[in-house]
């Protein structure tokens, strides 16, 4: 065994080294050169022959070649040619290298086992059908079936029978390849192409490296195929470099979708073809791009200049859903990305995934917000956003295929979700006014609404600190946007923006932004419909604000208001100002409410509560005193009602107030409740109408109403409807007639006339106004137990005159009075008449102890003299005097002791009585006034001043007058006795001086003896005093007199 084996070894070591030695021969002729082994050519001819004859192969030469120990021995075909049944050529390629199986060698079989194909011209076409067809030779343009088959046999599965069953690689090198796709309706070359096949039982694994030329466009391609033998498809991974898509949508209408594609790209696709050469599976793609734009109006509305792009994902092969790992863009601005599903059937588009940007300006939002997706808010945002940056914005977008019509309708409010933040923006908040700047925040968007919150907003000076717009019902037509924001600044600013055009409340109310100073901090807010166009009469707004050191000009006519501390509510149906001011300095409660709308209670209205204090009083140019003195408690209302009326009401507490009325004889001190009302309405160009005036106090009441004439204040008409103040109980009417003359009427139950009794006939009436007085009361009070009933009176006054009266009515002792003054000429004459002296005399305060008689007085009134002196007469007739202290005294001094019982019982009975009499100054003057009866007679001479109430008269006393004055009778005899008229034979002088209120009697009584012509004699002296019945002594220096 051992010899056996030994000898083996010899053999194979002898064999071994002889082909070592062949070898070695070989390498060294080789590396020499090609060596021409034409002969083995029929051999090869014959591997490559068609089993149906359809084709064979013809070579020029066979030639074997090394090209170093690197590599294997090659046997080279050159000038090889595919040569169809009929002797025409099918294919050339230029040279071939084969390398061969050393097995089938040693069978003595030929069996390529790689086959390379050096620089052939290639032409491949993908019909129409997706098939694959091959051309090889410069002279062949179209693809042959005979040599499609020879491809196939070329690519068939190894370990057949075939000779070229051992074939496990085939190479394309330095190709000229030019394929058309006529699928695509698309043509590209690769003037040097590399193609490498591997193949086994299960597939085809294949390499390209090229140069791509499409059209005048050139990028490099290396791509990696496996084909599945079993599937009959063929799976890609194809790296390309730097293309620009767009250059290649004109090359196509099947490329026309690359024409937005204006940015260079790069990368890999991952696709799985048919062996019909269409896509299946889906496509996997990682994409880069360089600086450029993507031109997607269905996407992006301006095409965006991008810096860097990354898309990753994968889609299925028509292209009809995109599943985006990543999509990164870079621009020069804004960065953005989005990660997720996009579903692109006609009529079944969606989209479902997260879409970010950051750092984009509002300017170039547009450019970016596709215009299907919420059309309302992206023209709102893109009209009323002009400036700023959104610094991040983030979706989370779910559009089911089919649904983006759904969710434009707002019928799928949870497909869209989305959040940002953003700074520096100009906003557009409310149509014509002014532009907030500078607004910082951050927001939210859903299917149905967006809401943004805001800070460090400022507009004409007003600044916002934060606040909150809201967009509810989005896609809807009654889509809402609401804005609720705080808001300080100047008060000026503030009125500024709300008199604003589609606003303008100030302007309606007569104010102007100057008027106003102070500081204003406010909650605002503003609801609109979401649109461009919308009214004023749309529009819903509330704020609530308050308003610190507020002062205002002119705000209640040239009135000024300052240091106002107020709370402000407004809305779009009213505003309310609430809170203290300083009225002209004045400390002051208001409350102003003005209403907008037509159907409202009124449109303005003004509260007022102050206090109305002296300096008050004096800043508001009201002139009170001497009629009152002191602070009211005043509660002030003025109202502006829709048809443009204005109300006032007016409630004074005047408790505290020293109160006057001269005219009235009516004082209240302070301390005492008083209070007044006025109701006033006005209207322009009309009067003004005091609807209800009320005064009320302890024993004065004032109710009734009155017109104002608007220009100056003056009354036009005026009725008191209730006068009470003590014994008053009257109704007071004023009016102007045609002339301007006032009109007074004045009825009632009873108006007490005392206190007016001693100015009846004043004829200083130079400051009264040109007046008519008319009276119509129950009772007419003259004194506290005299009054006239049914009294009637007319009182006309001109501008210089009382020029006319009459007084009518009747006296307590039930009989007439009548009283006429009436102009004559420049004079004027007034007359008295009653059936009732005493009555009269007592009524007017004139002389309590007369009693009946028949009153008649005439005078005269000269108005057209210095001082307007009066003259005139006095008669009665028939009357008794009772109880008169001042006769009583007379009597007593002058020992008259009958006469004197008779004053104190049923009174003395005079027949007649006579006074002549002229005043002037307030002075009167009495000439001879006489007075006689069957018991006495009196005459009278003398000055009463009425001014100082002083007395001085002088007169004589007859007794028994009927008696002793009958010598008077007698011609000249009897003047001489008796002394004159009026006077007996036996008589007293006397005189009275003093006051009315004390008057100082002195009676001569020596002068009762003288004859009449001599008693005047006694007058000299003194007198003397008439003492105990007539005794008498010499005169003293001075009489005796009684007070």
């Amino acid at each position: 065994m051992h010899k056996s084996t030994k000898f083996v070894i010899h053999i194979a070591a002898a064999v071994f080294g002889s082909l070592a030695i062949i070898f070695a021969v070989a390498s060294w002729r080789l590396s020499s050169g090609p060596v021409s082994i034409a002969f083995l050519s029929p051999y090869l001819e014959e591997a490559f022959e068609a089993e149906d004859l359809s084709y064979r192969l013809e070579f020029e030469d066979t030639i074997l070649t090394w090209a170093g120990w690197n590599r294997s021995l090659d046997i080279l075909i050159t000038d090889a040619h595919a040569i169809g049944p009929d002797g025409e050529i099918l294919a050339s390629v230029p040279e071939i290298s084969l390398g061969l199986s050393a097995l089938s060698l040693l069978k003595g079989q030929i069996a390529p086992t790689s086959i390379e194909l050096l620089r052939p011209k290639v032409h491949l076409v993908r019909n129409l059908q997706g098939r694959l067809e091959f051309a090889f030779g410069t002279e062949f343009e179209e693809p042959d079936e005979a040599v499609n088959d020879l491809v196939a046999d070329f690519l068939a599965a190894p370990g057949t029978d075939h000779p070229l069953g051992q074939l496990k690689r085939i190479s394309i090198l330095a190709a000229a390849l030019s394929v058309d796709d006529r699928m695509l309706d698309l043509s590209w070359n690769a003037p040097e192409a590399d193609l490498i096949f591997d193949l086994d039982e299960k597939g085809i694994d294949g390499e390209l490296l090229a140069d791509i030329e499409v059209a005048d466009v050139a990028f490099k391609v290396v791509a990696a195929t496996a084909f599945d033998r079993a599937d009959g498809r063929v799976h890609t991974n194809l790296l390309f470099g730097e293309i620009t898509p767009s250059r290649l949508a004109g090359i196509s209408p099947q490329l026309e979708a690359l024409d937005g594609l204006r940015l260079p790209l790069s990368g890999k696709l991952k696709f799985t073809m048919t062996r019909e050469g269409r896509l299946t599976e889906r496509i996997f793609f990682d994409l880069t791009g360089g600086a450029g734009s993507i031109n997607a109006p269905e996407v992006f509305p301006a095409p965006p200049n991008i810096t860097s792009l990354r898309i990753r994902g994968d889609a299925d092969a028509g292209l009809n859903s995109v599943n985006l790992e990543e999509f990164s863009a870079a621009t020069a601005g804004p960065a953005f990305s989005f990660h997720g599903q996009l579903f692109a059937v006609p009529g079944q588009e969606g989209i479902d995934g997260e879409f970010e940007f950051k750092e984009m300006p509002f300017t170039e939002l547009g450019g970016y917000w596709p215009e299907f997706l919420l059309t309302e808010a992206r023209t709102w945002i893109l009209s009323n956003v002009l400036d700023g940056v959104i610094t991040r914005f983030s979706a989370a977008l779910d559009i089911k295929p089919g649904e983006i019509e759904v969710v434009q309708n707002g019928m799928r409010p949870d497909a869209l979700d989305a959040s940002y933040e953003f700074r520096d923006a100009t906003v557009i908040y409310f149509p014509e006014q002014p532009n907030a700047l500078g607004v910082d925040g951050h927001g939210r968007i859903t299917g149905t609404s967006m809401s943004l919150d805001f800070r460090d907003a400022r507009a004409d000076e007003m600044y916002s600190s934060s606040g909150v717009a809201l967009i509810t019902d989005l896609l809807q037509e009654t889509a809402t946007l609401t804005i609720i924001g705080a808001v300080e600044g100047p008060a000026d600013n503030a009125i500024n923006l709300l008199d604003r055009p589609r606003l303008g409340f100030p302007s309606k109310m007569g104010f102007k932004a100057e008027q106003f100073s102070g500081h204003v901090n406010a909650e605002v807010g503003i609801q609109i419909p979401f649109r461009s166009d919308v009214t004023i009469e749309e529009t819903q707004f509330a704020a609530v604000a308050r308003l610190t050191d507020i002062a205002v000009i002119d705000l209640f006519g040239d009135k000024d208001v300052s240091q106002g501390t107020l709370r402000l509510t407004l809305d779009e149906n009213s505003m309310e100002v609430v809170g203290d001011v300083l009225v002209e300095g004045m400390p002051s409660t208001v409350r102003w409410r003005e209403n907008f709308l037509a159907q409202a209670p009124y449109q303005s209205r003004y509260d007022v509560t102050s206090i109305l204090d002296t300096e008050a009083q004096e800043k508001l140019g009201l002139v009170l005193e001497p009629y009152a003195r002191g602070p009211f408690d005043m509660k002030f209302s003025y109202t502006i009602s829709n048809d443009g009326a204005q109300h006032v009401t007016a409630a004074l507490d005047a408790s505290q107030v020293d109160m006057e009325m001269p005219e009235l004889f009516w004082q209240k001190p302070a301390g005492e409740e008083a209070s007044i009302l006025v109701l006033a309405q006005l209207r322009e160009n009309e009067a003004v109408e005091v609807t209800n005036f009320e005064f009320t106090s302890k024993n004065l009441r004032v109710k009734g109403r009155a017109s104002i004439r608007m220009e100056d204040g003056e009354l036009i008409e005026a009725e008191l409807g209730n006068v009470l103040l003590g014994d008053n109980d009257v109704n007071v009417k004023y009016r102007r007639d045609d002339d301007g003359n006032i009109i007074l009427e004045v009825g009632g139950k009873s108006l007490d006339l005392r206190p007016y009794i001693d100015q009846l006939l004043d004829s200083g009436q130079e400051n009264l106004p040109p007046f008519i007085l008319e009276t119509n009361v129950d009772r007419l009070i003259t004194r506290a137990d005299q009054q006239i009933t049914d009294a009637r009176a007319r009182v006309v006054n001109n501008a210089e005159r009382l020029e006319s009266a009459f007084l009518t009515g009747t006296l307590v002792s039930g009989s007439q009075f009548r009283l006429v003054l009436e102009p004559d000429g420049a004079k004027r004459r007034l007359t008295v008449r009653s059936d009732d002296a005493g009555s009269v005399a007592r009524a007017f305060d004139i002389y309590d102890n007369a009693v009946g008689g028949h009153l008649t007085m005439d005078a005269t009134l000269h108005d057209d003299e210095p001082g307007a002196p009066v003259s005139g007469e006095v008669q009665i007739e028939d009357y008794r005097v009772i109880n008169a202290p001042t006769l009583a005294q007379l009597l007593a001094i002058a020992s008259f002791t009958g006469i004197f019982d008779a004053l104190e019982g049923d009174g003395i009975a005079f027949s007649s009585f006579r006074l002549p009499f002229a005043m002037k100054d307030d002075v009167v003057t009495i000439g001879d006034a006489q007075t006689a009866g069957s018991s006495i007679g009196v005459n009278a001479t003398g000055k009463v001043n009425l001014d100082t109430d002083e007395v001085n008269i002088r007169g004589t006393i007859v007794p028994a007058y009927s008696v002793n004055s009958i010598l008077g009778d007698i011609p000249l005899l009897g003047d001489l006795l008796v002394g004159g008229k009026g006077e007996g034979i036996f008589a007293a002088t006397y005189s009275v001086t003093g006051t009315t209120a004390e008057p100082k009697v002195t009676v001569n009584p020596l002068s009762v003896l003288a004859p009449g012509f001599l008693r005047n004699l006694f007058s000299i002296f003194d007198g003397v005093e008439g003492g105990n019945g007539g005794d008498s002594e010499p005169a003293p220096p001075n009489p005796k007199s009684e007070h």
